[in-house]
C-alpha cells in the first residue's frame, strides 16, 4: 500500500501554486490600480493580460507535461519559478512604469501601459499557467482523476489567497512586503519536490532564511521605488489601507496628498479651497445643514465654518485613514468644532441612510465618475438619493472636468450626459463654466444664482472675502459669453446618454477623454468602438446561434469536435463576465466593494474547489452530466437578475451564495469537459485550460470595458446566457 504521506508534498505544492497565483494576481492588480488612480480600465486590462499569459503558459505546460519523464522535478522547477516571480513582479511594475514615463494617477498612452503591465505579468502568468497541466501529470500517479484533483487543490489555494488578501495583506502590507511573505512556502515545497531524498528540515531552513532576509527590507525597497516615481518630491508618509495607497509628499514646503496616485489635496491651494467652501455654499441662500462627501483634506473645512449661519457640517470619507492626514494640511480647528461631524462610510450608503430633508446643501467633492466605483454617485439612482436627503429649496453641488474656453466633442458629450442625467431628477440645473464646471441642481424653489453679481452679493453679505475668487475673477468666470459658449457646446453634443447604476456610461465616457491627452492607445480604441458596439454584439450573437444550429444539423462530426472547446471558452468568458457584473452590482448596492473584493473572489474560487471535488466523486454519465452543467451556465445569468428581488436571506449573503454557486458550476464544468468524449491527459487539459483562460481574458475586456457601461447589466447578462446556449446546441 502506498504511503499517503509521500503524496503530501505534491498535493501541498499544487495548493501553494494556487495560493501564489491567486495572491499575486490580487497584488499585481492592486499595485496597478495604485499607480493609475484606481481606474478600473487598468484593472480590466491587467486582468486580461494576466489571463492571456496564463493561457500561453497552460498551452506550453501541457506539452511539457506530456513529454517529461520526471513530473515531480518539472513541477518543482515551475513552482520555484513562480515563487521567485511573485516578489519580482512587484519590483518590475514600478520600475517599468518609471522607464515608460507612467505618471502616478494617470493612464499612459501609446505602448507605455501595456509594456509596464506585460513586464510584471508575463513571468507570473506563464509560470502559473504551466503549473496546472504539470500538476495534473504530477497527481496522475496518485489518483484516477488527476484533472479534477489538480483543479480542486489549485482552487483551494486561490480561495485561501483571497481570504488572506482580504483579511491580512491588503489592509496592512504593501505589495512587495506581502509578496515576500507569500513566496517562501512555495519555495520550500519546490525544494522538497526537487530533492525528495534530502531532509525536509533543509528546505524549511532555506525558506525561513529567505523569509527572514527578504521581509524586513521589503518596506524600504517599496519606499525607494515609490520615490523613484515622484522625482522632485519627498515622500514623508506612505500608508497602505484596504482602499488603496495613501502618500503624503513635500516639495518646497507644499504638502500634497495622493490616493492611488490621484491628487486629493494640496496645502495652500486657495483656488480649490475657496471654490469648495465659499463659492459652492454661496449657491444656496442660507445653508445651515451641509453634507460633504469627500474633499475633507486641506483648509476648505475651516473656511466653510466661517459661514455665519452654518449649524452642522457632516464630513463623509470612505477611507478612515484620510482624517489623520489632515494634520499635514491644516491646524485642524474643525476637529474641536461642535458643528463638524466626521463619518467613515461609503458616501452613497450614507445618503441612503440619511433622513428625508436633512440638508440644505450636499456637495460631492469627488474626482468625478472617472471609475466605476465613483460613477454610482452620478447616476439617476444616486441623484434620487441626494434629492430625498435635501430640504425643499436645497441644492446639490458637484464639480466636473471641463475646459475654460473650448470644449471638444468628447468633453461636451461627457458634460451633456451628466447634465441630462441630473435633469432626470432635478427640475432646476445650473452649470458654472470654468476649467472645472460646477453643477448646481435643485427643485423649482431653489435660489441658485446664475449671475456673478448675485454670487458676489451673497459672499459680501456673509462677510466672506475670497483671496482667489474675488469679484474680478468671478465676473470673468461667469461672463455671459462663457455661459453661452458652454450652453451651445452642450446643445450641439450628440444625443446625451443617461447614466444609471446598471449602465454606468459616464465611466465609459470619461475613459474616452484620455484619447486626446495620451494620443491614442486604449482610450482611442474605446472611442472608436462606442458607436457600433450594441449592433455588432447582437449580430455576432445571432451568427453564433445560427452557426451552431447549422453545424449541429449539417456537420455533426465537426460539431462534436468543436463542442467541448466552444463550451470551455464560452464558460470562461461568461464566468469572468458574471463575476464582474456581480461585483459591480454589489458595489452599487452596498457601497464600495474594495473591503470585501478578496472575500468575494475567494468565494468564487471556493465554489470552483467544491465543484471539482464533486465531479471527482460523482459517478455520473459524463456526456449527459456535462450537458446539464452547460445548461446551468445558460441559466446562470438569470440568477444575477434575481439578486435585485426580495429574498428571505439578508443582503450580502445573497451575493456570497451566488458567487459560490457560480464557482460551483465552473468547478463541475472543467473536469467534465476534459473527460468528455476522449481519454483525459495533461496535454488535453493544458489546451482546454488555455482556452478557458483566453475566454476569461476576453470576458474581462468585453464586459468590463464595453458591455456593462454601454448595454447595461441586464442586457449583458442576457448576452452571456445566449453565448452559452450556442455552445449547448453543439453539445446536443
Amino acid at each position: 500500500m502506498r504511503n499517503p504521506f509521500l503524496d503530501l508534498p505534491a498535493r501541498l505544492g499544487v495548493i501553494a501554486a494556487g495560493f501564489m497565483l491567486g495572491g499575486s494576481q490580487v497584488l499585481v492588480i492592486r499595485h496597478a490600480l495604485a499607480l493609475a488612480g484606481g481606474d478600473e480600465a487598468v484593472f480590466a486590462l491587467a486582468f486580461a493580460l494576466w489571463l492571456l499569459c496564463a493561457a500561453l503558459g497552460g498551452a506550453w505546460g501541457g506539452g511539457w507535461a506530456a513529454r517529461t519523464r520526471d513530473p515531480r522535478r518539472a513541477f518543482g522547477l515551475g513552482l520555484a519559478a513562480l515563487a521567485l516571480a511573485v516578489p519580482l513582479a512587484q519590483v518590475t511594475l514600478p520600475l517599468a512604469a518609471s522607464v515608460t514615463g507612467w505618471i502616478p494617477g494617470s493612464v499612459p498612452g501609446g505602448g507605455g501601459l501595456l509594456a509596464a503591465l506585460a513586464a510584471a505579468v508575463l513571468p507570473l502568468g506563464v509560470a502559473g499557467g504551466a503549473l496546472f497541466p504539470l500538476g495534473c501529470r504530477l497527481l496522475a500517479a496518485q489518483t484516477a482523476r488527476p484533472v479534477a484533483a489538480a483543479y480542486l487543490l489549485e482552487s483551494l489555494g486561490a480561495f485561501l489567497a483571497g481570504a488572506a488578501a482580504a483579511l491580512i495583506f491588503a489592509p496592512r502590507l504593501g505589495p512587495l512586503t506581502a509578496a515576500a511573505a507569500m513566496a517562501p512556502p512555495g519555495l520550500i515545497l519546490a525544494l522538497i519536490l526537487l530533492r525528495p531524498k534530502a531532509p525536509a528540515a533543509i528546505a524549511l531552513a532555506a525558506g525561513a532564511l529567505v523569509f527572514a532576509a527578504g521581509l524586513p527590507g521589503a518596506g524600504d525597497v517599496e519606499m525607494a521605488l515609490a520615490q523613484r516615481l515622484r522625482p522632485g518630491q519627498e515622500i514623508v508618509q506612505s500608508v497602505e489601507t484596504p482602499y488603496g495607497r495613501l502618500e503624503v509628499t513635500r516639495r518646497h514646503g507644499q504638502i500634497t496628498v495622493y490616493e492611488n496616485g490621484l491628487l486629493l489635496a494640496l496645502s495652500d491651494d486657495p483656488a480649490a479651497e475657496e471654490e469648495r467652501a465659499w463659492v459652492s455654499l454661496a449657491l444656496h441662500p442660507a445653508p445651515r445643514e451641509v453634507l460633504w462627501i469627500g474633499g475633507t483634506l486641506g483648509g476648505a473645512v475651516d473656511l466653510a465654518l466661517r459661514h455665519p449661519g452654518l449649524q452642522r457640517l457632516d464630513l463623509v470619507e470612505l477611507n478612515p485613514a484620510l482624517f489623520p492626514l489632515r494634520r499635514w494640511m491644516t491646524s485642524d480647528g474643525a476637529a474641536d468644532d461642535p458643528r463638524v461631524r466626521f463619518h467613515t462610510e461609503d458616501g452613497r450608503r450614507f445618503l441612503a441612510g440619511s433622513a428625508e430633508g436633512a440638508y440644505d446643501l450636499i456637495a460631492l467633492n469627488l474626482p468625478g465618475p472617472r471609475s466605476a466605483r465613483l460613477a454610482k454617485f452620478y447616476t439617476v439612482e444616486g441623484f434620487l438619493l441626494a434629492r430625498r436627503a435635501l430640504k425643499p429649496g436645497g441644492v446639490l453641488v458637484f464639480p466636473a472636468q471641463a475646459a475654460e474656453d473650448y470644449l471638444g466633442e468628447d468633453l461636451a458629450l461627457y458634460l451633456a450626459s451628466l447634465e441630462a442625467t441630473v435633469r432626470k431628477v432635478f427640475p432646476q440645473v445650473r452649470i458654472l463654466p470654468g476649467e472645472t464646471a460646477l453643477f448646481a441642481a435643485g427643485d423649482e424653489t431653489a435660489g441658485i444664482p446664475v449671475q456673478a453679481d448675485s454670487l458676489i452679493a451673497r459672499l459680501e453679505a456673509r462677510g466672506l472675502e475670497p483671496i482667489y475668487w474675488d469679484s474680478w475673477r468671478l465676473r470673468d468666470r461667469l461672463a455671459d459669453s462663457r455661459r453661452e459658449a458652454l450652453d451651445q457646446a452642450l446643445a450641439g453634443a450628440p444625443e446625451a446618454l443617461i447614466n444609471r447604476d446598471a449602465a454606468p456610461v459616464s465611466f465609459y465616457l470619461q475613459q474616452t477623454l484620455w484619447a486626446r491627452q495620451v494620443r491614442g492607445g486604449l482610450p482611442a480604441m474605446l472611442k472608436a468602438l462606442r458607436g457600433g458596439f450594441g449592433g455588432s454584439a447582437a449580430v455576432v450573437l445571432a451568427m453564433l446561434l445560427v452557426g451552431a444550429i447549422m453545424v449541429r444539423l449539417l456537420a455533426g462530426r465537426v460539431g462534436r469536435r468543436l463542442a467541448v472547446p466552444a463550451a470551455v471558452a464560452a464558460v470562461g468568458l461568461a464566468g469572468m463576465g458574471l463575476e464582474i457584473l456581480a461585483l459591480t452590482a454589489y458595489q452599487v448596492q452596498f457601497g464600495s466593494g474594495y473591503r470585501e473584493v478578496g472575500l468575494l473572489a475567494g468565494l468564487y474560487m471556493a465554489g470552483l474547489a467544491l465543484g471539482a471535488a464533486w465531479s471527482e466523486r460523482a459517478g455520473w454519465n459524463r456526456p449527459q452530466a456535462f450537458r446539464w452543467v452547460q445548461a446551468g451556465w445558460v441559466a446562470a445569468p438569470a440568477g444575477l437578475l434575481l439578486l435585485s428581488l426580495p429574498w428571505p436571506l439578508e443582503g450580502r449573503l445573497d451575493f456570497f451564495l451566488y458567487l459560490l454557486a457560480l464557482g460551483l458550476l465552473g468547478g463541475l464544468h472543467f473536469p467534465l469537459a476534459v473527460r468528455y468524449g476522449s481519454l483525459p491527459g495533461p496535454a488535453r487539459a493544458g489546451r482546454l485550460y488555455a482556452l478557458d483562460l483566453a475566454g476569461a481574458a476576453l470576458g474581462a475586456l468585453a464586459v468590463g470595458f464595453l458591455a456593462l457601461p454601454l448595454a447595461g447589466l441586464a442586457v449583458t447578462a442576457l448576452g452571456l446566457g445566449l453565448l452559452n446556449l450556442a455552445a449547448l446546441i453543439l453539445l446536443m
